[in-house]
């Protein structure tokens, strides 16, 4: 055998063991994250769409990424990018669109709390509320907030403790209110 041979034969020998042990270790690094074994849901559907209906009525439509259901309870995580869309149930148009990094659905009556910079707006007059936690009950007609709330509407911006509103948004009202000069909510 010449040097070149040898050298060839060698390195190929080398790979060959190398891949033989490397076929022996096992991984045992997790693939998902550690909040999502914790949880340990019995059903995890990705790229999740969900009708909200009241009284047999479409009410709303939720979407997210990634959902955790379980046998025990009608309560379903949400995770990923979450959105939840509201309907007029008379004439079926775009009332509202609230958005949220999570949220937590119940089926039971159709309840959902958005969290992690939640965002909801209502399509039909321009108008924009932020919080950190957003609660959307269409079995109490009502949508709110317990936390720090910034509305927008044009070029208004009001700061609160919270919010309250019907469905329609004819009745919106901000906790502990203060206004300041135009803008964005920060």
């Amino acid at each position: 055998m010449t040097r070149k041979q040898l050298t060839e034969s060698g390195l190929l020998g080398v790979t060959c063991v190398a891949l033989l042990a490397a076929c022996g270790v096992e991984d045992t690094r997790p693939v998902v994250s550690p909040e999502l074994v914790a949880m340990q849901a019995d059903q995890v559907i990705f790229n999740l769409e969900y009708l909200l209906q009241v009284n047999g009525v479409r009410e709303a439509i939720v979407k997210a990424d990634t959902s955790y259901h379980f046998r025990d309870s009608t309560v379903v995580y949400l995770r990923g990018h979450v959105e939840l869309r509201s309907f007029d149930d008379e004439t079926g148009a775009g009332r509202a669109v609230l958005t949220a990094d999570r949220a937590r659905l119940d089926q039971a009556n159709s309840s959902v709390t958005a969290s992690g910079g939640a965002v909801l707006v209502v399509v039909q007059i321009d108008r924009e509320i932020r919080s950190e936690e957003i609660h959307y009950a269409p079995h109490r007609n009502r949508v709110w907030s317990d936390s720090a709330t910034c509305s927008r509407e044009g070029d208004k911006v009001v700061e609160g403790s919270g919010f309250s509103a019907n469905l329609d948004f004819t009745l919106v009202e901000i906790t502990n209110p203060r206004s300041r000069p135009g803008g964005d909510c920060r």
